[in-house]
């Protein structure tokens, strides 16, 4: 029996290293010393009721350390404020502070590229008559690559404020569309290598530039890579009818428009943090049911597609996975660093 009671104090003396090494400092022994006795006593009785014990220490560790774990969190974010008043630190445009909350016309402004991308991939699709749908599209592309380059421009000299993060994929977009121009107009030999090459560069460079923007400031990074998913998405979309391609582009431009309005109004990180997730998970439920249940438009000879909600629910996994992966893991990956500095296990 106290090889069996050795063995359960051994487990909850490795617990214990999980707290901050403050509270280990103070704690430790005596709550070693306290579980010991008791598990000693619970075991000479029955290894049921040692092992009940047990069960209610795992039930109720979560709690304990997060609480332990958030007294430092906020402890450490109340001496960094306390620092910088008293050293009157100026902050920079992309100051990584948690409120940044900005006035209408910004919100309107980090809004207003998602709402045009919607309408430049969705009134194309919807216009009946293929001329005007050709011209229509045309006209909102290059009005929206000027618009691009001049928001950035006047961004630039503004020290790059918060509404302009919105803009900076759709910036990249416009270099990796005339990159793309040049290709094409080359005619060279399996030219689609080489675009299919520009459009995985330009994913890569997105990312690894919402790794960059993030590390200055969590609000521009969160902006930065809003709409990287929703709008994006709907590109892989195949053999659906156009006006419900259209009109599902027009309505998750709108979406993400307000969605970063509202981030750049309040300015607060944890509530835009939850509406980008909740946005792009939205995204994903209505892309892959799009995919799934409205495969309509299949060429002559091809059967038609029967719906399986199986598939529907590999198609939102898969979505689901890339897009909140892609925004949560940096902040995932600063939550296990913290926690393993605070614990010193790194």
């Amino acid at each position: 029996m106290d090889k069996v009671a050795r063995i359960f104090a051994w487990f909850y003396s490795q617990s214990l290293k999980l707290y901050p090494v403050d509270f280990r400092a103070e704690f430790e022994s005596e709550m070693q010393r306290v579980f010991t006795q008791i598990i000693k006593e619970r075991v000479r009785e029955s290894i049921t009721q040692g092992l009940v014990l047990c069960l209610r220490e795992i039930k109720d560790l979560p709690d304990s350390l997060y609480r332990q774990h958030q007294s430092i969190t906020n402890k450490e974010g109340s001496q960094m404020n306390e620092s910088s008043e008293i050293n009157q630190i100026p902050q920079h445009a992309l100051s990584n502070t948690e409120r940044q909350p900005g006035n209408w016309g910004e919100a309107f402004l980090a809004g207003l590229p998602h709402l045009l991308m919607g309408l430049l991939i969705g009134v194309g699709k919807i216009t009946t008559t293929p001329t005007l749908s050709s011209q229509t599209n045309n006209i909102i592309a290059f009005a929206m690559l000027l618009l691009v380059v001049t928001i950035l421009i006047v961004a630039w000299r503004r020290a790059w404020p918060l509404w302009s993060a919105s803009w900076y994929l759709y910036g990249m977009w416009v270099s990796m569309a005339l990159i793309t121009l040049a290709i094409v107009s080359l005619e060279l030999e399996y030219g689609w290598r080489y675009t299919n090459a520009v459009f995985l560069g330009w994913i890569l460079v997105c990312i690894i530039g919402y790794f960059g923007i993030l590390i200055k400031s969590k609000l521009h990074g969160l902006l930065a890579i809003f709409f990287l998913f929703p709008l994006l998405g709907i590109m892989f979309l195949e053999f659906i009818p156009n006006p419900i391609e259209g009109w599902l582009a027009i309505m998750l431009g709108l979406l993400s428009a307000l969605t970063a309005g509202i981030i750049v109004r309040l300015g607060d990180f944890r509530i835009g943090l939850g509406l980008v997730l909740a946005v792009n998970l939205l995204a994903g439920l209505a892309i892959a049911y799009i995919s799934e249940y409205r495969m309509l438009d299949l060429p002559a000879g091809i059967p038609a597609h029967v719906p399986r909600f199986f598939n529907f629910m590999g198609l939102l996994g898969f979505y689901s996975i890339i897009a909140l992966g892609v925004i949560a893991i940096p902040f995932i990956l600063r939550g296990v660093w913290n926690f393993a500095k605070r614990t010193r296990l790194t």
